[in-house]
Formats: C-alpha cells, sequence, structure tokens
C-alpha cells in the first residue's frame, strides 16, 4: 500500500508534497475535492515548519533535495509576513545550477503573481549587474507591458533579453509582429520562425514582410539547427501562398530555398514551383541542366553546389511531377503545352541536353488529363507522344507510368499486376483506335510489363504454398 502523509520522518512528508508523485498520492488519498488549495495549504504548512525550524538556509538545503524546487520557491513568496526579497535578489540571480534556478523562479513567478508590477518596480535594482536584471525579466511572462519595461533599460540589456528570451513562453495577447522584430534584430530568425508558427495556430494576423524576412534569414541563420521547427516553416509558406501581400517571384525562391522541408512533411506542395514547371519552359530548361551534363561539353568535374543544386532539381521533378500545360485552376491549356514542348526542344538541343529533357518530360506526361471527349490521355499530348521523333518522350513516359503507381502493397498472388496489365491493354486499344500507334506500342509494352509481373509473382506464390 503506497505511504500517506503521515510518515515517522517528516522531512519526507515534506518532500513528497514537493514532487508529482506526491501530489497524485494526494488525489488518491482525498479525491478531487479542491485538490489544488489542499495541495497548496500542506506545502505552506512545510514550508512553514522548516523555516521555524531553521530559517532561510534551512529552506534553501531543502530545495536542494526535492523533485520541484520551483514549488518550493513560489510556495515561499506566499507565506505572510515572510519578505525576503532582499534575500534572495539579486544572489540567486546570478546562480547556474538548475536546482536554485528553478528555485527563484519559482519565488518571482509567485510574487509577481501577487502584486505585478508595482512588485517589480519597488525591487532596489541599483546595485544588479546585466546578467542578473536579464534574469530577472526572462523569468517575467513575456508580455508587451514586461517590454516595455525592457525597453526603459540600457541598449546593451535589451540586446541581452531578445538574445535568450524564448517565443515558446510568449503571452497569448503580446504583440508578436513587435517581438518578431526585435528577435530578428538580434540574429535570431529561428525564434521568429517559431513565434509566427505560434500566431498561425492561433489565428492572429501577421506582418507578412517580417514573416518573409524572418523565412530569409533563417537560411543563413548560425542558430542551432536542430531549433528550427520545420512544421512551422511549412506552415509559414502555406500562409504566403494564400496571402495577396507575397508576391510570385518573392514565394518562388522561398519553395525553392525551402524545397527539402516540402520534402520531408508532404503536407504542402511548393504550388509556385509547380506552376513554374508547368508553365514556364525557361525553368524546366533550367532544371535539366542542372540534372544532367550537356553532350556538348567535355567531362568536367562538378563543384559540390553544383552537386546541390542536381538534388534540388531532381527532387523537385521526381517528388511533384506535374504534367506541362496544366493551370492552376485544375484545367489543361493545350497552346501552353505546345508552345512550352517546343520551347524546351529548341532551348535543350541548343544546349546539349535534348535527350534527358525529352526522357524527363515523358515522365511528367505520365499526369497527363484524359481528353475532353473521353480519351483516357489529352488528344494534344497523344498526338506528342506519337510523333516519329519522340521516341525519348515516349520512353521517359513508359518510365513515369511505372513510377507514377508510387508505395504500394504487393499482391504475392499476382492478381492486382494482371488488373494492370488489363487496364493498360483497354488503354493501348483506346489510342490505337484514336490513331495514335506509337503511343498504343508503348502502352502495350506497359501491359506486357505487368503481364511478366503477374506470372513472376504467381511463380513464387505458387513455390511458398508448396
Amino acid at each position: 500500500m503506497a505511504e500517506r502523509f503521515t510518515p515517522s520522518d517528516p522531512c519526507i512528508q515534506w518532500r513528497r508534497l514537493f514532487s508529482w508523485e506526491g501530489y497524485h498520492e494526494l488525489y488518491e488519498h482525498d479525491g478531487n475535492k479542491s485538490l489544488a488549495t489542499r495541495h497548496n495549504t500542506l506545502k505552506k504548512q512545510a514550508i512553514d515548519e522548516i523555516w521555524k525550524q531553521g530559517g532561510l538556509e534551512a529552506v534553501i538545503r531543502f530545495v536542494e533535495v526535492v523533485e520541484q524546487p520551483d514549488w518550493v520557491g513560489n510556495t515561499l513568496a506566499e507565506i505572510p509576513d515572510c519578505n525576503l526579497d532582499n534575500d534572495l535578489l539579486p544572489k540567486f540571480l546570478s546562480v547556474e545550477r538548475t536546482v536554485q534556478r528553478n528555485f527563484i523562479a519559482g519565488y518571482i513567478g509567485a510574487s509577481f503573481q501577487h502584486s505585478g508590477w508595482s512588485w517589480c518596480d519597488e525591487l532596489n535594482q541599483s546595485q544588479w549587474n546585466e546578467q542578473q536584471i536579464v534574469q530577472f525579466f526572462h523569468f517575467l511572462p513575456a508580455t508587451d507591458e514586461a517590454w516595455k519595461h525592457v525597453e526603459q533599460l540600457s541598449p546593451e540589456i535589451q540586446t541581452a533579453y531578445w538574445e535568450k528570451v524564448s517565443p515558446t513562453f510568449f503571452a497569448d495577447e503580446c504583440d508578436v509582429n513587435y517581438a518578431t522584430q526585435r528577435l530578428l534584430e538580434v540574429g535570431r530568425p529561428f525564434a521568429a520562425v517559431e513565434c509566427f508558427g505560434w500566431t498561425l495556430q492561433h489565428h492572429k494576423e501577421t506582418d507578412v514582410s517580417l514573416v518573409i524576412k524572418a523565412l530569409r534569414e533563417a537560411l543563413n541563420s548560425s542558430e542551432p539547427i536542430d531549433s528550427l521547427d520545420t512544421y512551422k516553416v511549412l506552415d509559414l509558406l502555406q500562409m504566403l501562398q494564400n496571402s495577396a501581400e507575397c508576391n510570385e517571384e518573392e514565394l518562388f525562391r522561398l519553395e525553392w530555398a525551402y524545397l527539402s522541408v516540402f520534402q520531408q512533411h508532404h503536407k504542402i506542395v511548393p504550388k509556385t514551383l509547380q506552376k513554374y514547371l508547368a508553365n514556364a519552359p525557361e525553368f524546366f530548361c533550367q532544371l535539366i541542366q542542372m540534372m544532367y551534363r550537356s553532350q556538348n561539353d567535355k567531362a568536367e568535374e562538378t563543384t559540390k553546389e553544383q552537386e546541390q543544386m542536381a538534388s534540388i532539381a531532381v527532387r523537385l521533378v521526381a517528388t511533384w511531377p506535374i504534367c506541362p500545360g496544366m493551370q492552376g485552376d485544375g484545367n489543361f491549356d493545350s497552346t501552353v503545352f505546345t508552345q512550352w514542348l517546343k520551347t524546351v526542344k529548341e532551348k535543350c538541343e541548343e544546349s546539349g541536353h535534348l535527350e534527358m529533357a525529352l526522357y524527363t518530360t515523358g515522365k511528367l506526361l505520365a499526369y497527363a488529363p484524359q481528353d475532353a471527349d473521353g480519351l483516357w490521355i489529352d488528344r494534344t499530348i497523344a498526338d506528342a507522344l506519337n510523333q516519329r521523333d519522340n521516341t525519348r518522350l515516349r520512353q521517359g513516359f513508359e518510365m513515369g507510368i511505372y513510377n507514377s503507381r508510387g508505395a504500394h502493397w504487393v499482391d504475392e498472388t499476382g492478381n492486382t499486376d494482371k488488373e494492370l496489365a488489363q487496364r493498360y491493354r483497354q488503354k493501348a486499344d483506346d489510342v490505337e483506335m484514336a490513331g495514335v500507334a506509337r503511343l498504343a506500342t508503348t502502352v502495350k509494352t506497359i501491359a506486357k510489363h505487368y503481364d511478366q509481373q503477374a506470372e513472376f509473382m504467381g511463380i513464387q506464390h505458387k513455390h511458398a504454398d508448396s
């Protein structure tokens, strides 16, 4: 049976009161009936007794042996006629040990909660050093009023305050735009991102220009990389995608810079990059030139920067494929597609990238929309795939079809592959009837591939059962 609050050694009783174990034990003993009040009463009785036995020195020794030293601090602050401000401050504002820091944080927090800013203003801080003043304000709630008080201090203290303050504890009603501006001034864009991410969760208005500035500066920040909350980065990028205040060029740069964040979470797609990929052939040609070496150039060693850029380009095309000619409203523009393909051919032939440009384009065409007349693929795209000189385009299309299947459950019986084979045989018949024989041949090859896969899985399944 769990020990109750009547042990022979009173110190055990007192220590347990300042632990979560003791708190829950009290709940089991007394039920939820005024639990907080009951718990506070018992804590005050314990600290009062320790104080009577040995004064402040005894209380400090007690702090060293409890699980929650901050509870000791805030309890001590609530004991009537026990004014210890001058005994504890600023002495304990310079301590390094976590236990003592938690204790004084509890004391300051409870004193402030009881008397507010009048208590702070009455403290004689004339002999406090810069570190002690900054630490004192860090233990207070991060509110607009706190920041007004900080503004009355020296520029050095203001800088030191903002260099260390945690945005996690900003008050609900604080001026976030002011706070993020100050965080950016002291070189803390990661903290500014954290702050803005919090405002989005609470549906507060944000300064779009400051969000853009924070995301830009975060790219070159010296802050520990693990302190950047990539989920909040993604939320901010989504907010900018939906904001009329962020121009497309700026959004393009940010989506490109944070492409790895999009890939990590797949929650949001880089819409602006997709739009450029589908409608700006010059951009696609630049990606191809990053991804592949030109046939016109002699083999040369690539730089680390070139390899990084190539990796980003591959990631964009492979992870967020979109059919050229697709518009933001979900409709397909055949005129845009035709001009897009013409431009890509011209520019990539000139640069020595035509083969890989056609192959990569073919992969994107695997995501082509159906035609308005019901054919499973748009006729403009089907005609392009059917052209005699577009062999590499058809090869890319075939690979794109395989890739578009994505991660999938492996049907050991082969039945799923049989169904796919039948589906593509029907598609091949459809396009053949539409007069695009070369495309029909490619689609028949896809059907044959799935037939072979089905046969292989069937054999494997048969052997496994025997």
